[in-house]
């Protein structure tokens, strides 16, 4: 294990392990969400719903890991993953928040359900910057980790090569941005739109560059 990725690895794993523990001194059955509204709390479950966010952010940065190759990268997937981890420590504080005694008036600030939303904009935010980075890049850019980006005497226009790769990744950032607004009122729809964004979501980026921008601006 690379030296530098150690950092980033004990963050990775820190959501699923602080979940884990508070879940040792949690009720088998907590409320989850409060209303925003200041009208108190109306969803109870189970606390291994607490799980769901933890494991996903799990998942979440092992694919961004795979990405990270450069420095800038590294340092953006470090901000990431300390965002996710903030979030998952403001969610946990806000469970054992609401199952004390406090006004529930105070309670309704705490909201699980925005989490997800949270993490849907962060990430699509990630993504929308780095499309926009790219666009303005003066070198090729590429969307692979386990190749380099083309040589500049292989395309065509890297003007336009880039602003391609750019605005498909915008265009791929605005997935978790509308799941983000999913994740506002359902949870679980937004756990699968998330799902569905970062792993198939991936395979259709990878297709259209390979089918589409490769196919007419790289020399082959």
């Amino acid at each position: 294990m690379k030296r530098r990725y150690l950092i980033y690895n004990i963050l990775m794993c820190l959501p699923v392990i602080l979940t884990l523990i508070s879940m040792l001194f949690l009720p088998d059955r907590i409320t989850t969400t409060a209303q925003l509204s200041g009208t108190g709390m109306d969803v109870i479950g189970s606390k291994y719903e607490l799980l769901i966010f933890p494991v996903f952010t799990l998942a979440l940065c092992a694919f961004v890991k795979v990405i990270l190759k450069s420095k800038n990268a590294y340092a953006a997937g470090i901000i990431l993953v300390v965002i996710f981890n903030l979030i998952t420590i403001i969610t946990l504080a806000g469970t054992f928040y609401i199952e004390t005694d406090m006004p529930a008036f105070l309670k309704s600030g705490i909201n699980f359900k925005p989490a997800l939303a949270v993490v849907s904009w962060v990430f699509g935010f990630f993504i929308f910057v780095s499309g926009i980075s790219m666009c303005f890049a003066k070198k090729p850019v590429g969307i692979y980790s386990v190749m380099k980006a083309p040589e500049s005497d292989k395309i065509s226009d890297i003007k336009k090569y880039n602003r391609a790769v750019g605005f498909l990744f915008m265009g791929y950032s605005l997935c978790f941005i509308a799941s983000g607004f999913v994740g506002l009122t359902d949870q679980t729809l937004c756990t699968v739109c998330l799902t569905l964004s970062g792993m198939p979501g991936c395979i259709i980026v990878m297709i259209i560059y390979e089918c589409v921008i490769a196919k007419k601006y790289v020399l082959r």
